[in-house]
């Protein structure tokens, strides 16, 4: 995610808001929404029905969220592979890392699945992605492992999951319907 936008600056205003959400979390639910192809302009009223039961954030708050979704469908929408998990930084603490990582995920998936809502009954490819991320979803670190192998197995893991995150974005979204303009005026060679 494009540093623009501080983790730790949204992670704070949603703890301030009393909103029971990370930073990741948030991200992790506004990405599997975009991703399972909403591209609705209501994405706000059901963000807000999914974290603060069903009340408007506060302004400041909402700017940041406005700008997390807006930056976010860029990063997917320009489909050079831009799109980033919106993280602590590799700064902090591994183990801080890989519980947010877990929350992104598990998160993802609860976006994923709202607008989605038959994900039960997917196939090929698209299915293996979801019952990966549900694994990925239930793993957890112990405080005993090895901090630097965590480390390289949690950034093998984070890049799955991005590219993961991309192939349900390039799945879910490729039967969007053309405006009608373009739709009734074939280009003319």
């Amino acid at each position: 995610m494009n540093n623009q936008l501080s983790y730790i600056i949204l992670d704070e205003e949603l703890a301030r808001q009393q909103i029971g959400m990370t930073a990741a979390e948030m991200h992790g639910l506004i990405s599997g929404m975009l991703c399972a192809g909403n591209k609705s302009v209501c994405w706000q009223p059901l963000l807000h029905e999914l974290t603060n039961d069903g009340v408007a954030f506060s302004a400041p708050l909402s700017q940041y969220i406005r700008q997390l979704y807006t930056e976010t469908a860029k990063q997917l929408d320009e489909g050079n592979f831009t799109f980033q998990l919106f993280l602590p930084s590799d700064d902090e603490d591994i183990f801080s890392r890989a519980n947010a990582f877990a929350g992104w995920v598990n998160h993802f998936l609860l976006g994923l699945g709202v607008i989605q809502t038959r994900l039960d009954k997917l196939s090929g490819d698209i299915r293996d992605v979801v019952n990966d991320l549900r694994n990925i979803a239930q793993l957890g670190c112990d405080e005993d492992d090895n901090p630097e192998e965590l480390a390289q197995d949690l950034e093998e893991v984070i890049e799955y999951v991005r590219v993961a995150g991309m192939l349900c974005y390039s799945t879910f979204t490729q039967n969007v319907v053309l405006p009608q303009e373009t739709a009734h005026n074939p280009v003319l060679h």
